[in-house]
């Protein structure tokens, strides 16, 4: 993948990039908490940002992702 911030890809290239596993769900959703935190207090843009549910939904996919990979190698 040609960019290597993880705040710049289309869904299609983070997509892309989960699958290919050239980082983790938890790369980017760290990347985007923390730009979401950066830029929300300029922008006031949301309401909340619940940190702890986005790195458990990450963590998830991350473990449902490694399970289908043991499963195609099989």
């Amino acid at each position: 993948m040609k960019s290597t911030n993880l705040n710049t890809l289309t869904i299609i290239e983070a997509a892309i990039g989960l699958r290919a596993k050239e980082f983790s769900s938890m790369e980017l959703t760290q990347a985007c908490l923390t730009r979401a935190k950066e830029r929300n207090t300029r922008l006031n843009a949301f309401i909340t940002i619940d940190e702890t549910k986005a790195i458990e939904q990450a963590k998830e996919k991350g473990k449902r992702a490694d399970r289908l990979q043991e499963s195609k190698s099989v």
